[in-house]
This record gives structure tokens, sequence and C-alpha cells, in this order.
């Protein structure tokens, strides 16, 4: 008899053991799942955080693309010599918080004249012919400025390159002896 109760312990203290090992075992899985579900959230969050921020450097460029040919005809303006002086101290101001508006967005102007024509930072619109070799290949007019933002360009600036013309008038292109 005493053998049987000796069974009935131990099968009592497996069971006791079994559903111990149980509660643990299932306390682990909900351990393990708020774990994955915090991690999940985490990733979320960073990924929310992230389109949000490029919709608004989106809808900032878009707004700053907009007004950028107002700021042209600004530009275009001063460079030119007013009759009226009042008139002329009045656009200037204006360019000025203009200038200072976009230092606050960090969108710089362009000033490409006289540098070296590269593709991908201008948009030739046309060649201009030059009696300077030095000229040869090189911005001579700014036609419209550019603007880049965050040392990205926004909008390239459309810009007339030299083309040397020698003494007869037309283009000179080095001579090939065949060699």
């Amino acid at each position: 008899m005493e053998d049987k109760k000796d069974i009935r312990l131990d099968e009592q203290d497996i069971n006791q053991s079994s559903s111990e090992s149980h509660e643990s075992s299932s306390l682990e899985n909900w351990e393990e799942k708020y774990r994955r579900v915090a991690a999940d959230f985490a990733n979320y969050k960073r990924r929310t955080e992230a389109e949000w921020a490029s919709v608004r450097r989106r809808t900032e460029e878009r707004l700053l693309e907009s007004l950028l040919p107002i700021f042209d005809d600004f530009l275009r303006l001063t460079s030119h010599k007013a009759e009226d002086e009042q008139i002329a101290e009045g656009v200037e101001a204006v360019q000025k918080k203009w200038l200072r508006w976009l230092e606050t967005q960090h969108v710089e102007v362009m000033h490409p004249k006289g540098e070296e024509f590269d593709h991908e930072s201008h948009d030739a619109v046309l060649h201009e012919p030059v009696d300077d070799p030095e000229l040869d290949g090189k911005v001579v007019h700014v036609i419209d400025y550019g603007y880049r933002r965050n040392g990205e360009i926004l909008r390239h600036p459309k810009v007339a390159v030299g083309r040397y013309v020698g003494q007869e008038g037309h283009r000179q292109e080095d001579e090939y002896d065949g060699e």
C-alpha cells in the first residue's frame, strides 16, 4: 500500500511540476510576444516618422519651387538700373528679404557665371560665340538662376555656354593629323 501512495505522490509531483513548467512556458511565450509587439511598434513608429519627414520635405520643396520664378523676376529687375531711385531701393529691400527668407529655408542661389559648364549642375539653353579661348566651355551668361537646398539642386540654372570662335568666325576644332 505504501507503494501505491508513493506512486500517487510521484504522479502528483509530476503533475504539479508539469503544471508549473507549463505556466513558466506560457509566461515566457507571453513575454516573447510582448517583446515582438514592442519591437514591431518601435519599427512602425520609426517608419512613420521617416515618412512624415519625407512628406514635409517634399511639401517644402514644392512650395519653394513654386516661389522661385517670382524671385527670378526680382533678380532680373535688380540687374537693370531703375530710373526712379526710390523704386530701385524698394525692389532691393524686397530682394534682400527674399534672400534672408531663402537662407532660413537653407536655400542658396547658384551663381555659375564663369564656371566650367557641368551638365550635372547646369542646364545649357544656348551657346554664345566668344572671342576669348579661355571662355570656351564656360558659363558666360545666366538666364535663370539655379537653387540648391541642403546641398541638393532644387532647380538647375539655365545658362549660356561660351563657344570659342576664331578670327574666321566659326568654332575652332582641334586638328587631327591622323597619327
